[in-house]
């Protein structure tokens, strides 16, 4: 009776450890689905400008965290620096143009490519 124990005991551990691995992944790490490996992704300095056909345009430079291959790109997260460190922004997908979203700072809108 004390081996069957053992016996499920281990088989649990050895079911639970592909588990383990595939949630170990450290912060700004995805599982791969496919490979079952944790895939880091990258930060991007973009610069994203108001759309202003009339008056001034402004810039503000924005980091991107995401990745990029051949299938095309992802988004993890988007950060501006207010002066005191970045903050998250929430972005949204420009449908007018390819690969190109926008967020909101200060009440103004700015488009970035990606």
């Amino acid at each position: 009776m004390k081996s069957f124990i053992c016996f499920i005991f281990l088989s649990f551990l050895s079911f639970d450890s592909n588990n383990v691995r595939a949630n170990n992944c450290l912060p700004y790490e995805t599982v791969d689905l496919n490979t079952n490996e944790c895939t880091s992704y990258e930060k991007y300095r973009v610069t994203a400008r108001t759309r202003n056909s009339y008056g001034e345009n402004y810039w503000i430079d924005l980091v991107v965290e995401g990745s990029v291959s051949s299938l095309g790109s992802s988004i993890y997260g988007v950060y501006y620096d207010d002066g005191y460190g970045l903050k998250s922004v929430s972005y949204m997908t420009d449908f007018t143009y390819e690969n190109t979203y926008y967020v909101y700072i200060n009440g103004k809108q700015f488009y970035f490519k990606f």
